[in-house]
């Protein structure tokens, strides 16, 4: 007599209560400190605090400040048992970037397989951009001397030297011609 088997697919996933991941959001650094036409990146990191979630999805505030590009490199934080691979946001300010101080947040959400989870387990975390005024002429010059200042004191000093080795080499021929 042959049996005939019967199987029955169910998706007890359900039935189980997972706690919403907890998680913390912050930046490598809060505050930056820019002027118009520079540009930096930032870190975007993760730590998570109960629960796991395989990766974060960030977004920034739609806000508009005028002169200020954001752009994320990547806008996920992966998340393993490792670590958190972080995300990189490229800050730029550009040649009509008013000069004052700029708050702008930075938005996580848990992201599981397929869904976005609910917004209540949205985390957020603040970017200060401080813009300053253009460096004058006079600050330029200062940087670059800090800069290459003994680069600038070695050429000096050579043309110096060799202007007067030759100078000498020539009182010395001027006063035999004379003798």
């Amino acid at each position: 007599m042959q049996r005939k088997a019967s199987y029955t697919l169910l998706d007890i996933s359900s039935w189980i209560h997972l706690p919403p991941a907890d998680f913390e959001l912050y930046l490598r650094e809060n505050a930056i400190i820019l002027r118009p036409m520079e540009d930096t990146t930032i870190g975007v990191q993760a730590k998570m605090n109960k629960g796991f979630v395989p990766e974060i999805h960030l977004s920034k505030a739609v806000i508009e400040h005028p002169g200020i590009e954001l752009n994320f490199v990547s806008d996920k934080i992966y998340l393993s048992p490792a670590g958190a691979v972080p995300a990189s946001l490229k800050v730029k300010l550009l040649e009509n970037a008013s000069i004052r101080e700029h708050i702008i947040p930075i938005s996580g959400i848990p992201y599981y397989s397929s869904q976005i989870s609910e917004s209540s387990n949205n985390k957020q975390v603040n970017l200060s951009i401080i813009v300053q005024d253009k460096l004058k002429w006079q600050e330029q010059v200062v940087i670059f001397l800090k800069d290459w200042g003994i680069v600038v004191d070695l050429i000096a000093g050579g043309a110096a030297s060799q202007f007067w080795t030759l100078m000498f080499e020539k009182i010395k021929k001027d006063k035999k011609k004379r003798q």
